[in-house]
């Protein structure tokens, strides 16, 4: 009767910054050397591009900034004036999209019986760039005018087209120049910027 050869681990190759073992043989030659040579960096995963193996990254989630912001801004007049909100982030891929959401609470006028119209503004390098805002235009007759109960949301996706640190911000407007426009009540409330870097399919 023949004997079994006891069973061996297949050695196998360490495959360099990734973590991972593949046993000899089951990739062989220049493929295999080649995936020994490949240095691992964070957030990529490797894939062939038929020829070779490379980092890439798709469709995914690879950066989150979360920013707050809680002390009383007032605008008292027409002219754009900051809320104190803002984030950073320098993407990681020149040719990401950044999700920005940014939500202005504690919202509200300070005069009962004087129409107030508060507009906000998402600013993006120092560019205006998407209009949003929470109306205040009732009159009279009401107790909830100083309580700060509005919210303002903006959901906007931009594409920076190079890696260099993009600076989010917000701005407030009062639009006719009456009353007062308040954002962050009292400093009891924070407003809160959220930048989501998402690298293309």
């Amino acid at each position: 009767m023949a004997q079994r050869t006891p069973y061996q681990e297949p050695t196998s190759v360490l495959l360099g910054g990734t973590g991972l073992r593949v046993p000899n043989g089951v990739l062989a030659g220049s493929t295999a050397s080649a995936l020994k040579q490949v240095t691992g960096t964070d957030d990529y995963v490797l894939r062939s591009n038929g020829s070779a193996w490379e980092y890439a990254l798709s469709g995914r989630l690879i950066q989150v900034v979360h920013a707050l912001y809680g002390t009383q801004v007032l605008a008292t007049t027409t002219s754009w004036i900051p809320t104190g909100l803002t984030a950073q982030i320098t993407p990681k891929r020149s040719d990401s999209k950044i999700i920005v959401v940014a939500k202005q609470n504690g919202v509200g006028r300070l005069s009962n019986n004087t129409l107030g119209v508060g507009n906000f503004r998402l600013v993006w390098n120092g560019n205006p760039n998407v209009a949003f805002g929470f109306p205040f235009t009732y009159q009279g007759g009401t107790i909830f005018y100083n309580l700060g109960l509005g919210n303002a949301t903006c959901f906007v996706t931009v594409t920076p087209g190079n890696a260099n640190v993009q600076t989010f911000a917000t701005q407030v407007q009062n639009q006719n120049g009456s009353s007062s426009i308040v954002t962050q009540w009292g400093n009891l409330v924070s407003s809160s910027m959220l930048l989501l870097e998402v690298a293309p399919v």
